[in-house]
């Protein structure tokens, strides 16, 4: 199989990722899924090798070769692929790597102004933060069906969340506004939600909670209160969900940082 790219470097678009990775970003038509994926890698003794990909990046004076491609993960959502890491190899040379990832000199980033709003006025800062970082995704009408008994913080990030979807998590989750409901004990709201289902995140519910900070609690079978309320527990896991989340990241592998 051959694999043809454009030269650039786009989160959302194939092509060489870094001097050891290329990424097929979908979804990807089922004849060609079905060709990457079967059969899998690691799978029973007695399959046949996986296939071997080459490797392209296209510019107008032809096709570069960069090498073969293996695949080491698929990521397949409703039965679709939609993302594919095939490792190339050998791996590229700076100077190739420069040629189809062409080097560009990023603006200056910009001041964060946010910060300086995190212990007067988190609720502030946290609107700052997700109104730069993220982009608007949806035209809906922010104040629409936020019901008046919610905490004010609450309240303002699931305005937020109506235009910028994202800002509910990618990892950890902020439940969507209409899954929102009480616990066994009918005492707290549970809003949140870890990625496997182990734990929960709850603030008291009742007459007069609009107007609180309330204090969010941990429950992972006992109930442990967060060391901030509402209001500072919000900007923590939006900026821990932006880290998470982000299409660059810096991880360690066998103790070298990348």
């Amino acid at each position: 199989m051959v694999i043809i790219a454009d030269p650039g470097d786009h989160p959302e678009v194939s092509g060489v990722w870094n001097d050891q990775e290329f990424r097929l970003v979908g979804p990807v038509p089922a004849p060609v899924a079905s060709r990457l994926m079967e059969p899998m890698p690691f799978t029973t003794v007695g399959t046949p090798p996986q296939p071997l990909m080459r490797l392209f990046v296209r510019f107008d004076g032809g096709c570069l070769y960069l090498g073969a491609g293996r695949i080491p993960m698929c990521e397949v959502s409703e039965g679709v692929l939609v993302r594919c890491h095939l490792r190339i190899s050998p791996p590229l040379s700076r100077e190739v790597l420069d040629r189809v990832r062409p080097p560009v000199t990023p603006p200056p980033p910009p001041v964060p102004g946010w910060l300086g709003d995190v212990r007067a006025n988190p609720g502030r800062a946290l609107e700052r933060f997700l109104t730069a970082w993220y982009p608007v995704a949806s035209t809906r009408e922010p104040t629409a069906d936020i019901p008046g008994s919610l905490p004010r913080a609450l309240a303002g990030f699931y305005r937020l969340a109506a235009q910028r979807p994202a800002i509910l998590g990618s990892h950890n989750r902020i439940r969507l506004l209409g899954d929102l409901r009480p616990d066994g004990s009918a005492e707290r709201l549970v809003f949140g939600v870890e990625c496997q289902g182990g734990w929960t995140w709850s603030i008291p519910c009742g007459p007069g909670a609009a107007d609180t900070d309330p204090t969010v609690w941990f429950d992972d079978g006992h109930l442990v209160p967060e060391q901030e309320t509402l209001s500072g527990f919000l900007l923590q896991f939006a900026l821990e969900e932006a880290a998470i989340g982000a299409p660059y990241r810096t991880s360690c592998h066998d103790w070298l940082c990348r």
